[in-house]
This record gives C-alpha cells, sequence and structure tokens, in this order.
C-alpha cells in the first residue's frame, strides 16, 4: 500500500477528536490498536490530531500492547508516521522522568523494524508547494521529524507545559535564527527566544545560547535577567 485507501474528511477528524478527548476515565486505553494506527496515518493531513495523539499516548502507553500496535502500523501505508508521534511525546515533557527509559522501550518495541520515511514534509496541505514556509520546514525541521525521515518544525503540545519542553532544533539552526531575531532589535530575554522558536528549544538551552552569543550583552541578575544587542 502506498497511501491511504481514504483521505479522512473534517467529520472523520472530528470523531477521532472524540473518541481519543474522551479517553480520559479508566484504566485501559479503550481503544483498538487498528485505530490507533489508523488515525496516525490521519494525523499527517491533521496537526490538531498529531497534538491530540501525543496527548493520548503520554497517557495511555502502558495500556497499550506494543506489539499489537506494532503489527498494525507496519500493515499502514506510513508506520515511521507513529515514529513522529512518540518523539514529540518525549519532546513535549508530557513523560515524567521516572518513566521515561520504560516508555523509550515501549516505543522501541512498536518501532521495531519500521524504516523512516526519505526526506518528505510531515503534514499534507498545510505549506504552499515550493514556498518559503515548506523551505523554512527543511532547514528549521525539529530532530523528532529528522529521525524519521521528515521535515517539519512544528511541536505537537497544546502548549499547556512548554517549559518542559526539550531542545529540537540542531545548534547551527539556533545560531542562524538568533543572529535573525535579534537584528534590528535593542534587547531580548529568554522567553523572547522561545517563544520565537515556538518553545522548540529548552529553558536551559536558551539560557546558554544567549549567554555564549558575542552579540549580546547580559544584563541583570537570574530572574530579571534580559541581554542587550551589541
Amino acid at each position: 500500500m502506498k497511501g491511504l485507501e481514504k483521505i479522512p474528511a473534517t467529520k472523520n477528524l472530528a470523531d477521532a477528536y472524540d473518541t481519543l478527548l474522551g479517553d480520559k476515565v479508566g484504566t485501559g486505553s479503550g481503544i483498538p490498536e487498528l485505530k490507533i494506527a489508523l488515525w496516525t496515518q490521519w494525523s499527517r493531513f491533521d496537526p490538531r490530531l498529531a497534538e491530540i495523539l501525543v496527548e493520548f499516548i503520554s497517557r495511555r502507553w502502558e495500556a497499550i500492547p506494543p506489539l499489537p500496535l506494532r503489527k498494525a502500523l507496519l500493515d499502514s501505508p506510513w508506520p515511521s508516521a507513529f515514529g513522529v508521534i512518540f518523539e514529540n511525546t518525549l519532546s513535549a515533557g508530557l513523560i515524567p522522568p521516572g518513566q521515561r527509559r520504560v516508555f523509550r522501550h515501549w516505543g522501541a518495541v512498536v518501532l521495531s523494524g519500521v524504516a523512516p520515511a526519505s526526506n518528505e514534509q510531515f503534514f499534507f496541505g498545510i505549506r504552499k508547494v515550493g514556498g518559503s514556509e515548506m523551505m523554512k520546514d527543511v532547514v528549521e525541521s525539529s530532530k523528532s521529524y529528522l529521525k524519521w525521515g521528515y521535515f517539519g518544525r512544528e511541536l505537537l503540545l497544546n502548549k499547556a507545559a512548554p517549559s518542559e519542553s526539550r531542545t529540537e532544533l540542531p545548534a547551527t539552526a539556533r545560531e542562524r535564527f538568533l543572529r535573525e531575531l535579534i537584528s534590528g532589535r535593542n534587547r531580548i530575554t529568554v522567553n523572547d527566544y522561545r517563544e520565537a522558536l515556538d518553545h522548540r528549544v529548552s529553558r536551559r538551552q536558551a539560557e546558554l545560547d544567549l549567554a555564549r552569543s558575542k552579540d549580546l550583552i547580559p544584563v541583570g541578575n537570574t530572574r530579571g535577567r534580559f541581554y542587550r544587542v551589541r
């Protein structure tokens, strides 16, 4: 199978939202692995569904048998799409530190034998073909997408806990972005930097990036510190 037999309609997506968001009580996931696998495929057409899946996986992964989910994914056109969902769940900081090791092992079983995609846009139809935003996806792609052979910048998080997110952008991309960001500015804060990067850099890394920049001078103590542009 090279693609989905049917592109999800608005009603299909709405039904998936309702099911995933409604599954917040009880001890089991309550959703068949075949549906979870299908919805990971649909997420390539809808960033909101991808966000909801990230939240769902973070909440229900222990109740989802990894081997049946793996089989369902391997029977899907884009099994590597789940890799993006999985990595974004880690990036969003939704898995407690004490559970991350086991979560990684669970994900390794689910994704065993799944090959990365061939360097393609993760989302369908949200960028103008050949446009500047599509080019940014290539140049500024997050690690969670690149690892699975995709280009994408969206942190699949409902911004509920952006301060917990991990660093997604490589150092070279962050350096280039910071130079562009401070051009024409007099000052910048850590929050300014993180918000401009859609929280794809951790607070600690953002602090280090600004402190190391030769174009910035720190002013004030840690709590109220800002950086003046030279």
